[in-house]
């Protein structure tokens, strides 16, 4: 019996895709505009979350020396204070070659050596926990002989505000183009069961079960959704894995580097996949309702 089932769910479900071609087409183009939009934010999401980890891993706290500061007590006091991990002290001379350097050509700043530097004398002090940053710069703006600490609270701050934008937009056009997809695929099964109707009331009145009238329709809505998510994870698995190629090519090192952990990725072409078959289902779910009122 079950066989049978499946045999005439399937024969169905294609026969009715079959006439219905064009309108099956146009859905699963919507889900496929839809999840490559979503996938892309999420992609946008999941390498700001990894930008700012990285931001917050390498986060180093500038303590700047006033000119007749003692940076041997500083260095004490820097040293007992709770959750350093560790500290440098960079003398302004030192920090004007590094800048130097920094900008491509040690020789640029010649003319400025000397009483002409304009950089003060730092330490470096990187935190154990990144939350510990705050507290920290707090107490080593306040030593004697300390001009000012700083470690881009601002930025930081920015960078997270920027990436709960982002992760509230993705969900907000994502589910947005979903309502789109579903009902495209409302539409697509309605035709498909007004051209049935007097066979689908024929079968319920021979005593036919709900379900044995929706799985070809359900199968339908699930395939057009298939085909749509299919499309979307090949276009934007292409596109990204391009881009990462191209920005590898330029040997450029930033803070940041695009994601390309195999987990992180393959868990967002499965969510894509899974999202795309459940749009398919409840598309055709929704538009039985009525039918099988009988």
């Amino acid at each position: 019996m079950f066989r049978n089932l499946a045999r005439y769910t399937i024969r169905q479900c294609f026969q009715s895709l079959g006439r219905n071609i064009g309108l099956a087409l146009a859905s699963a183009a919507i889900i496929a505009i839809s999840l490559i939009l979503l996938g892309g934010f999420l992609l946008v999401a999941v390498n700001m979350d990894e930008m700012v980890e990285g931001l917050e891993s390498s986060v180093e706290v500038g303590v700047f020396l006033e000119d007749d500061a003692d940076h041997d007590s500083i260095e004490e006091q820097i040293a007992r204070l709770d959750g350093v991990e560790e500290y440098t002290y960079v003398p302004r001379e030192e920090g004007l070659e590094q800048m130097g350097r920094e900008l491509g050509d040690a020789d640029i700043l010649g003319e400025v050596e000397g009483e002409h530097n304009p950089l003060p004398d730092a330490f470096r002090v990187t935190a154990s926990d990144p939350e510990m940053v705050p507290e920290l710069t707090r107490q080593m703006a306040g030593f004697t002989g300390v001009e000012e600490a700083d470690y881009g609270g601002e930025l930081l701050n920015w960078m997270l505000q920027l990436g709960r934008w982002v992760n509230v937009v993705s969900v907000g056009v994502g589910l947005l183009l979903a309502a789109a997809a579903v009902f495209l695929i409302i539409t697509t099964i309605r035709l498909s069961l007004v051209s049935r109707q007097d066979e689908v009331g024929i079968m319920k009145y021979m005593g036919a079960s709900n379900w044995f009238v929706r799985f070809p329709f359900l199968l339908e809505g699930m395939i057009i959704g298939w085909v749509g998510t299919l499309v979307a994870v090949a276009l934007l698995a292409t596109g990204y894995y391009s881009m990462v190629s191209y920005l590898e090519g330029l040997e450029l090192v930033f803070f940041w580097q695009p994601v390309t952990d195999a987990g992180a990725l393959v868990s967002i072409w499965v969510g894509m996949l899974i999202l795309g078959t459940l749009i398919g289902g409840l598309g055709s779910l929704v538009s039985l309702r009525r039918f099988l009122n009988v």
